[in-house]
């Protein structure tokens, strides 16, 4: 009977990078299998009575400023970026998003496992950048 892989850091490193591990019976064959996904549409979501400017920023791997752009968000934006427009390649990006008053930042990345960026602002949270990941 085979021991348990114990993965850890490794994993939670992988999973943080947008890709996923496949194991098979053979421990030599593990493999991270990054597959790309480039529809990454950045949606701005208002729930405020009254209208807010919001800067959404994005940045490339090398910190370069892919978008850099101010919304006037009565109710909600599916797609005021999309990150298919800065690559058509496996990257990661700094999503930047801020108001007057409030700012937030996330990682978003182009694999099936990293989500769109969802910007949402809430009387109860503020502003905040939400995505999904596997």
């Amino acid at each position: 009977m085979r021991k348990p892989v114990i993965v850890g850091t490794v994993f939670l490193a992988l999973l943080a990078a947008g890709g996923f591990l496949v194991f098979t019976d053979n421990p030599d064959s593990r493999s991270h299998v990054p597959t790309l996904d480039l529809d990454k549409p950045i949606s701005i979501e208002n729930e405020l009575e009254e209208s807010k400017e919001v800067r959404l920023t994005i940045l490339n791997e090398t910190g370069v400023v892919v978008h850099n752009e101010t919304y006037l968000v009565e109710d909600y934006i599916y797609s005021a970026y999309n990150l298919r427009s800065a690559t058509d390649r496996i990257e990661t990006f700094t999503v930047r998003a801020s108001t007057q008053s409030e700012s937030d930042e996330r990682w978003a990345g182009t694999t099936v496992c990293a989500g769109a960026p969802q910007v949402e602002i809430t009387e109860e949270d503020g502003l905040r950048i939400y995505r999904s990941i596997c």
